[in-house]
């Protein structure tokens, strides 16, 4: 029983999968049910189907064309940067190269743009992109010109099994050829369409030929094609009796009848008539109608499209007419396409050229990499100028509702619409603005209790009074008050509007300092007065000294000669001719710095983690030295100071770091060994002190640029520098003011 059940399936199986008739289920390729990977095709047969078939031509350019049909735009953050990059690409004519390399990866499976960088190395080497010199050459190479030459073995690495460098075969027009080992850092590879790992193996590492998967389509549109031309030919027969004709080709030994048929034919050629004998017929038959021939080549035009993945309007060069037409859902879908394929295909390799040509000395930004490096490319669906006419009226409806209804303002329409790349639909709302601008409406309604925006004459008399009240002409209390008083405001809005008016921000000097201001601006008309003088006579001495008629002596140890505005200097009299540098300070033997200096003192906390001997009073780090002390006196230190904590008011608490090692020239008490101290508050902040002393009357050296430092100790030249000090944050709270003894610090609270 189980033998005939057995029987009955296998029967039900073969008639329900099996016909020799219809050849379902047999071997018969075009008839079967399974599926089978076909060979590659020949690189001949490849560029055979590329060179002598249009629509393969069109299925493999066509994706690389339209990607690149409505350019691109280059965003950097700088007009200058993206002119400079724009101008190098097209002149190095990139998109083209682009272009070339990802259609031959269409065609045979993987295409390249070899990179001529001169990086200093060999080919076969990895490129060292931070020493590229130039970009020499850029070259299109397709699959049959590289062949894998060794492969990245390492089974932890990202690109384990991949190509490491090609063994490239290039032959020029003029019959020459090269040949080199390039590593794959040096190519830029468009590497076909997906392959499976199996299939990778069969390809060498490349991917799939996009004619090889439609070669059997587009042989059977072709075929459809010439079948149709040939049906037109055969599908009229001409009939032509005549009597006794087996009788004629029996007895027919010159080939007579060959020759009258010839000549009826010629007949009919000529003049478009038949010459029959008597008896004789001559008729057309039609053999078969062709109803249902167009109907099977549009099929089969359909089946291509789909095969390649592209709308009939593009393949045909126009848009087809019928049932079989494809609208606009087919282009918007194929744009979608080649937009996808723009992001995953063409931009990495885009933006990899674009780096490697910045990236070489004389590219177009000298070498370095820009900040920001994007590419937008433009849309592939373009409106006609009535449909963009149409958009804009819509959107300029649309766009005075949401300014009445105060959803957006004014200004952020025709900022997003009017943009420098041109008109945009899409509107960009700066958030942060809006809640400024909600923070602020906030603010002016706590002002005025809750009573609404202040009007025009209610925020002029409230910006009189803290006007008096900065300007000392009021107490600040008082202007609190009157803000209470006479503008309706409660205490606490009335304190929050005076902010710091009276307090620390004040539009006239106190007329306590007023004297001293006074004298800083005689002292400094004075200092003027006499740098005139003594340049003018500075003059005079070298142009006698050139003469021969005056030497100039050794320096004294005199005090200058003191000069009334308007005096000039005379033989005999006596010059100062400071020069001092902040990088050494004269010491005595006690230790104690011989001039005077203004320096931020290394908190005590901090001394202990530097290998020095110094002790911790005495670290610091010089901002100005002034000069030796025998030239000093009270007034002279009061007016430094002074200078000093003006400087101070405007200047936060320092924070630098300390670390590394360095060590000046010989100087007078031997070399300086110090550790360097990076401080951008510090450099930014210092010419502004230099700035008031120099208002004071107190000139600092100009030899050499200033140099952050904390000196550690002073060493015999030839002895070894100490190692480098790890880094060390460090905040200066005080600057203080050095003179001999005596020491001054004066806190920083700029920005308290």
């Amino acid at each position: 029983m189980d033998i005939i059940k057995g029987m009955q399936a296998a029967f039900e199986r073969l008639d329900g999968w099996v016909n020799l008739v219809t050849g379902v289920g047999t071997r018969e390729r075009s008839k079967q049910l399974t599926f089978m990977a076909d060979a590659p095709l020949p690189d001949t047969q490849l560029e055979a189907i590329y060179v002598g078939d249009p629509y393969g031509a069109i299925i493999a350019g066509v994706v690389p064309e339209e990607a690149l049909r409505q350019g691109y735009h280059l965003k950097t953050g700088s007009p200058d940067e993206e002119s400079a990059i724009a101008a190098a690409l097209e002149a190095s004519t990139v998109d083209q190269h682009l272009v070339g390399s990802w259609t031959w990866s269409r065609v045979f499976g993987g295409g390249a743009v070899f990179v001529g960088a001169d990086d200093g190395r060999d080919p076969a080497l990895p490129l060292d992109e931070a020493n590229i010199r130039t970009i020499r050459f850029l070259t299109v190479l397709d699959r049959t010109e590289m062949q894998p030459n060794t492969y990245y073995n390492d089974p932890l690495r990202r690109k384990f099994g991949e190509a490491e460098t090609y063994r490239v075969q290039q032959s020029s027009n003029g019959g020459t050829s090269r040949h080199a080992v390039v590593h794959e850092t040096r190519l830029v590879r468009f590497t076909g369409g997906l392959a499976t790992r199996r299939r990778q193996q069969i390809l060498k590492g490349w991917g799939e030929s996009e004619l090889n998967r439609v070669v059997d389509v587009l042989a059977k549109f072709n075929g459809a094609f010439e079948s149709s031309g040939s049906l037109l030919m055969q599908a009229s027969e001409g009939v032509f009796k005549m009597n006794g004709l087996m009788a004629m080709m029996a007895a027919d030994k010159k080939d007579l009848l060959k020759t009258r048929l010839e000549m009826m034919d010629l007949a009919r050629g000529v003049t478009r008539s038949v010459l029959i004998g008597e008896g004789e017929e001559y008729s057309r038959t039609e053999v078969g109608a062709l109803t249902g021939v167009a109907s099977i080549i549009d099929k089969n035009l359909l089946l291509l499209s789909g095969a390649a993945r592209i709308p009939v309007t593009i393949l045909m060069g126009q848009s087809p007419a019928g049932l079989s037409a494809t609208g606009d859902s087919d282009m918007r879908w194929f744009y979608d396409r080649v937009k996808t394929a723009q992001t995953n295909t063409l931009r990495p390799r885009h933006l990899r050229l674009i780096r490697l040509l910045c990236l070489a000395k004389d590219g177009p930004t000298g070498g370095k990499l820009p900040a920001k490096l994007t590419i937008e490319y433009a849309p592939l669906w373009q409106l006609t100028p009535l449909e963009q006419a149409d958009l804009r009226q819509k959107q300029a409806t649309t766009d005075g509702i949401y300014i009445d209804k105060q959803v957006v303002t004014a200004d952020e329409v025709g900022a997003s619409r009017f943009r420098p790349e041109g008109w945009s639909p899409e509107t960009t709302i700066d958030l942060g603005a809006r809640e400024a601008a909600m923070a602020a409406d906030a603010d002016a309604a706590q002002l005025t209790g809750g009573q609404g925006a202040p009007g025009a004459d209610h925020a002029e008399g409230a910006a009189g009074i803290i006007a008096k009240v900065s300007a000392r002409e009021l107490p600040r209390d008082a202007g609190v008050a009157l803000l209470v008083s006479s503008m309706g405001m409660d205490p606490t809005a009335a304190e929050a509007a005076m902010g710091e008016a009276g307090r620390s921000f004040f539009t006239a000097p106190d007329p306590a300092d007023t004297a001293a201001h006074q004298a800083l601006q005689d002292a400094h008309a004075k200092l003027q007065a006499s740098a005139r003088s003594t340049q003018q006579m500075l003059t005079r001495v070298l142009e006698r000294n050139r003469a021969g008629e005056l030497v100039v002596g050794s320096p004294i140890a005199k005090a200058p000669t003191e000069l009334a505005e308007g005096e000039v200097l005379s033989e005999g009299d006596v010059v100062e001719v400071p020069v001092e540098d902040s990088r050494f300070e004269v010491r005595r033997l006690d230790g104690r710095s011989d001039g005077v200096a203004v320096v931020l003192q290394l908190p005590h906390s901090h001394a202990g983690r530097l290998p020095t001997e110094t002790p911790a009073a005495d670290l610091h780090v010089t901002l100005c030295f002034l000069g030796m002390n025998d030239r000093w006196g009270p007034d002279s230190i009061d007016r430094v100071v002074a200078a000093v904590r003006q400087w101070a008011l405007t200047v936060p608490p320092i924070a630098a770091t300390l670390g590394g090692i360095g060590r000046f020239a010989g100087g007078p008490s031997g070399e300086p060994v110090y550790v360097p101290v990076d401080s951008e508050a510090l450099t930014n902040a210092r010419p502004a002190l230099v700035a008031f002393l120099r208002a004071a009357g107190f000139g600092v050296a100009k030899g050499h640029g200033f140099t952050p430092h904390l000196t550690l100790a002073y060493v015999e030249a030839g002895e070894p520098t100490p190692a480098p000090v790890a880094p060390i944050a460090v905040t200066f709270p005080v600057v203080s003011v050095w003179w001999d003894a005596v020491r001054v610090d004066v806190e920083l609270t700029g920005g308290a």
